[in-house]
């Protein structure tokens, strides 16, 4: 599937036309704008039960698949599963790598949820993870509105319906770019909106524990008023507007004032203790070079 590419993907793509592992190729005209609504078009067209999602740059061992469907074929109550990835850069240098630390885990979805992800996505890149068509097809399509969550939402749905399979072995391969859609979010603040969407999506609808909700969006405000300064005046506007005027958190607004107030403060001492102690080892420096 191409989504409009500008890039010779094309030309690539027509090498594999006539190979027997090829079910379909799809060109859009016009680029739909959001890599969610390609999969859920990839998805729709795939005629299989499990369903692996890969992009160009991603790649893995040759047990990735073997590792993970063996785990579906041994429980039929799995609807996900994933191994570990590590993430490389345009110079093939390993920028993270994500961890597991038991070698085979299933555990019941709304477990899985609560404790891995709420306060991040630990499923970090699509290609890591298998999923069931059958269940797709059961969850929303709410995923398909976002350009940078969606990912996040999409395996939180599917995990409701049953269980998931998590393996240790870190069998897969994925390539970041500094401006790729996550990059240019982390940038301009969007993924605050995003994720505060996610949140109360996930909230409304009782799939998370209040005291996790709580926790989970005092600690987006902590990382949101740490570069608050760096955003637009109406990206400030929008985020504030999310984070303090909206009737799921309006119990603790107070809370969230105050906790402001504290990191605030925190930040201006840290930072006059660091510069008190970097300007006294500069005098030092001086002082020694001039004896």
């Amino acid at each position: 599937m191409d989504d409009c590419s500008s890039d010779n993907s094309k030309e690539i793509i027509e090498e594999y036309r006539f190979n027997n592992k090829i079910s379909h190729i799809v060109y859009n005209d016009i680029n739909s704008g959001s890599t969610f609504k390609q999969w859920e078009k990839g998805i729709d067209l795939a005629v299989g039960d499990l369903i692996w999602i890969a992009e160009s740059d991603d790649w893995c061992e040759s047990n990735f698949l073997s590792t993970l469907v063996q785990a579906f074929s041994e429980n039929d109550r799995i609807v996900l599963g994933y191994v570990q990835s590590y993430c490389i850069d345009v110079n093939d240098n390993i920028k993270y790598i994500s961890i597991e630390k038991n070698l085979n885990v299933i555990t019941n979805g709304i477990s899985f949820i609560n404790e891995k992800m709420i306060f991040r996505n630990c499923i970090i890149n699509a290609s890591m993870a298998i999923f069931k068509k059958s269940t797709f097809l059961k969850i929303s399509k709410n995923y398909t509105s976002f350009k940078f969550c969606g990912d996040w939402l999409f395996w939180i749905e599917l995990a409701t319906h049953g269980d998931v399979y998590i393996s240790g072995k870190i069998l897969n391969y994925f390539r970041k770019h500094d401006q790729d859609v996550s990059g240019k979010n982390y940038l301009n603040g969007n993924n605050f909106i995003e994720e505060l969407n996610v949140l109360y999506h996930l909230y409304d609808d009782k799939i998370i524990e209040k005291q996790l909700f709580y926790n989970s969006i005092l600690l987006r405000y902590n990382n949101y008023r740490s570069i608050r300064k760096t955003l637009t005046k109406q990206m400030k506007y929008d985020i504030d507007t999310l984070f303090l005027s909206n009737s799921r958190t309006v119990i603790f607004k107070n809370k969230l004032k105050i906790y402001s107030r504290i990191y605030t403060f925190k930040f201006s001492i840290i930072n006059k203790v660091k510069k008190y102690f970097f300007n006294d080892i500069n005098s030092s420096q001086k002082n020694n070079t001039l004896a």
